[in-house]
């Protein structure tokens, strides 16, 4: 089994760079005193062919079918059961920015490595370098990932 917070680790950088990549591709938040990536704008610009890619390849059939859930003030998950993402805007924001939140707030990893999620072993839908990742699809991004490439090399 590969370790989860090794996985947590690569997954957050990857998640890193494509926001870096965002804010540089004018995919800003409107009305905002600070930079904040615009995740929305940038999953109805993806449309509905890089969700329908997404699932015909199989890349992210757990956060599609089981969703992460969301903690609640009263330390409980919302909500009880999950449905299964169905565009692709479910699966950018309450998928893979939901697994980003959960990674870098430690709430995935609270029993250990044994019966963690397995979100982030399924990069292939939230990665920022690969065919099958969100840069792909999109050439806006092309102009802030080379800014990040050039400030921030791989590991």
């Amino acid at each position: 089994m590969e370790n989860p917070y090794e996985t947590a680790k690569a997954f957050a950088l990857d998640f890193g760079r494509t926001e870096y990549a965002l804010k540089r591709s004018d995919y800003l938040r409107k009305n905002k005193d600070v930079a904040e990536a615009d995740w929305d704008s940038f999953a109805g610009d993806l449309g509905a062919d890089f969700f329908a890619h997404i699932v015909e390849k199989e890349i992210a059939n757990t956060l599609i079918g089981d969703p992460p859930r969301r903690l609640m003030a009263d330390m409980t998950w919302s909500p009880e059961k999950t449905s299964p993402l169905t565009n692709v805007h479910e699966l950018i924001v309450q998928g893979v920015c939901r697994v980003r939140n959960s990674f870098l707030h430690g709430e995935k990893f609270t029993g250990g490595p044994v019966g963690s999620r397995p979100y982030a072993g399924q990069r292939g839908a939230c990665r920022a370098d690969g065919s099958d990742g969100l840069r792909a699809p999109h050439a806006r991004l092309s102009k802030g990932y080379g800014e990040c490439a050039s400030q921030n090399p791989k590991d």
